[in-house]
């Protein structure tokens, strides 16, 4: 993981620079691995960074005395300017905040986290010109709920996360004492490549009837968080180290069929139950990023599915389907 040197709330405030361009990249959720209440660790997840359109995130201080923001929720990118002001004695105002997406928000490839951990990092940068650490995400409500895509933010590559240690709290109420900052961090082969399915009009729910779905499905049976735990320790990430194709598609199978994700995808099913079957029947998996609608599978570049994609293409035009790989730093 990136080394962060620790910005301390006494850091004198002064500008050693007023604009940061940075771009970060969208995330796939495959699953999370403990969603039950029982064991030692809960949450916890895998997935990975993509190189597909990268959102654009320009941070620059004026010091007027109003924000302009556009592209992105004013009312969350002042939430995340109060607390730096309350923690570092940043200013709240003078910010002109810009952010560029070229993919809907709310379809599964974690917008919300990406965009709020940049604008962290960057007014931090601006302001103190050193990088925030981890309790200054989790500060700002950033990785809490999962850590995969404030694990993929901060190194962009695969990754498993194992989540928080298990004490008696809610999980949205854990503080960062409570998590596992270090991953497991993979380089898959350079011949696996992604084909992501990402819909041009759908999109996952959200706000309150997202909190009610998790309400109505929570927590999982234990048993259920053990089968994710072995095919995980047992199948994917040997798979992984033996650049074992075959393997890897065999566990994302076992992986994605317990826990939460079964529940996520019968929510999507009205939106791509006949593209995934369809792209599951030729390359042999089709996975649900997070609550979706969006979907990724992995091949083989060695093998020649042109035809095949170019079909989907044809056949699905309310997707757009992305032939792609895995972004790292």
């Amino acid at each position: 993981m990136a080394n962060f040197q620790k910005v301390l709330p006494s850091t004198p405030f002064s500008f050693k620079g007023n604009k940061v361009n940075s771009r970060v990249c969208y995330r796939i959720h495959i699953n999370s691995i403990n969603m039950s209440d029982k064991g030692l660790l809960t949450s916890g997840g895998i997935g990975f960074s993509i190189k597909h359109k990268p959102i654009k995130v320009e941070i620059t201080y004026n010091g007027f005395p109003n924000n302009i923001i556009e592209g992105y929720c004013k009312e969350r990118t002042q939430s995340l300017l109060n607390n730096l002001n309350r923690k570092f004695n940043i200013p709240e105002t003078g910010w002109e905040i810009r952010v560029e997406q070229s993919l809907n928000e709310h379809i599964g490839l974690g917008s919300t986290t990406q965009i709020e951990a940049q604008l962290v990092k960057s007014i931090v940068q601006v302001s103190l010109n050193q990088l925030p650490d981890y309790d200054d995400f989790i500060d700002n409500g950033i990785g809490i709920e999962s850590g995969i895509g404030l694990k993929c933010f901060l190194r962009n590559g695969f990754h498993v996360d194992f989540g928080y240690w298990k004490n008696n709290s809610n999980i949205t109420l854990l503080n960062s004492s409570n998590a596992v900052r270090e991953s497991l961090y993979f380089y898959l082969p350079k011949e696996w490549r992604v084909l992501l399915l990402i819909p041009k009009v759908y999109s996952s729910v959200n706000g309150s009837i997202e909190q009610d779905f998790w309400g109505s499905i929570l927590p999982i049976k234990e048993i259920e968080a053990h089968h994710i735990s072995f095919y995980t320790l047992m199948g994917l990430i040997p798979a992984i180290l033996d650049n074992n194709f075959n393997r890897f598609i065999e566990s994302l199978n076992l992986v994605t069929s317990f826990g939460t994700k079964q529940y996520e995808v019968e929510l999507n099913q009205k939106y791509n139950k006949k593209l995934f079957e369809e792209v599951k029947n030729v390359f042999g998996f089709c996975g649900l990023s997070s609550l979706g609608p969006t979907g990724y599978t992995f091949f083989e570049n060695r093998i020649n599915y042109s035809k095949e994609i170019e079909s989907l293409k044809n056949n699905y035009s309310d997707f757009t389907i992305v032939n792609t790989e895995i972004a790292y730093d």
